[in-house]
C-alpha cells in the first residue's frame, strides 16, 4: 500500500482504539535538498511525502499540520538545528493546544 493508505489504516487502529474523534496532528517533513547520499530514493521523493501528508490532512477534518518548518535553519541539510527543533516542538504544542482548547502561550 501507499504512503497514504498505510498512515490512514494507522488513524483507523488508533481511533478503533482511542474514539472515532481522536485528533490526529501530522508533523510536516522539512524542506530538504532531495539529493546526497541520506536519500536512498528518487529525487522529488520527499515531495511526495509532504503532498501525501496534505492529503491526509485535507481528507479528514480531525487530522491536522502540525508545525510548518519552512525556513527553520538546519544544522547539515537534513536535520534541524537545536534553535529550530525547539522553535518546532513550541510551534506543535501550541497548534495543538489552539486546536483542542483555543489557547496557546507561544512558549513555556
Amino acid at each position: 500500500a501507499d504512503m497514504t493508505t498505510a498512515t490512514t489504516k494507522v488513524f483507523a487502529h488508533l481511533r478503533g482504539q482511542f474514539g472515532r474523534d481522536l485528533p490526529i496532528f501530522i508533523q510536516e517533513l522539512g524542506q530538504f535538498p532531495q539529493d546526497g547520499a541520506w536519500l536512498d530514493g528518487p529525487v522529488g521523493a520527499l515531495d511526495r511525502v509532504r503532498a501525501a501528508q496534505q492529503k491526509i490532512i485535507d481528507a479528514d477534518p480531525l487530522v491536522f499540520l502540525g508545525a510548518d518548518t519552512a525556513g527553520m535553519r538546519h544544522l547539515d541539510g537534513i536535520h534541524f538545528t537545536n534553535d529550530a527543533y525547539g522553535r518546532i516542538a513550541t510551534d506543535l504544542a501550541d497548534t495543538v493546544a489552539l486546536t483542542l482548547v483555543g489557547i496557546a502561550d507561544g512558549g513555556f
